[in-house]
């Protein structure tokens, strides 16, 4: 199963970004995690010196530490955006898209679907930016651990959230479903 999730999770959009204004390294940081142009080291060091430079307040810390995270996953550095997510968390554990960052990397890496889903659970209920993509996560956590019901329901919420996204109707033509 862990091989279906990784593949899965390798077809989504742009995970949650943080949105941070005006025009500094942080701005930027946000716009190479929102762009669908593979990362380059550069972004990362734009996120690194805007963490190390700007003086951020707690909002823009913990935006560009997820924003950071978010490239270092799609650069395939598991672990280094890990750290990223846990140090946006310890500065404010209730962050959506922290929590919804860190639960997909859990699940790409090939860690505990149990460990992602309460997560992804929490980044759901604070109303992520990214709740199609939330839901599909989730479903795909639910699979792994054999609620295929939950992981049906988690699918259909996020075809409807974001209609024009094939991922979760791809998931969703895999199931056959029969009334009692």
């Amino acid at each position: 199963m862990r091989i279906l999730i990784a593949a899965a999770l390798v077809a989504t959009p742009a995970a949650g970004a943080v949105t941070v204004f005006g025009s500094t390294d942080a701005r930027l940081c946000y716009e190479a995690a929102e762009s669908d142009d593979p990362p380059s080291v550069s972004d990362i060091g734009v996120c690194t010196n805007a963490l190390a430079r700007e003086g951020l307040g707690r909002y823009e810390t913990t935006a560009t530490l997820v924003n950071r995270g978010i490239l270092k996953l799609r650069r395939g550095d598991g672990a280094e955006a890990m750290a990223d997510f846990d140090a946006a968390l310890r500065n404010d554990p209730a962050q959506p898209e922290a929590l919804l960052n860190k639960g997909l990397a859990i699940l790409r890496i090939g860690g505990s679907a149990e460990t992602a889903l309460p997560l992804l659970d929490r980044a759901i209920a604070g109303h992520t930016d990214k709740l199609a993509l939330a839901y599909y996560g989730r479903g795909l956590a639910n699979e792994a651990l054999g609620r295929v019901p939950a992981a049906y329901r988690d699918y259909s919420k996020a075809s409807v959230l974001d209609p024009k996204w094939p991922a979760p109707k791809e998931e969703l033509a895999r199931f056959s479903v029969r009334s009692k």
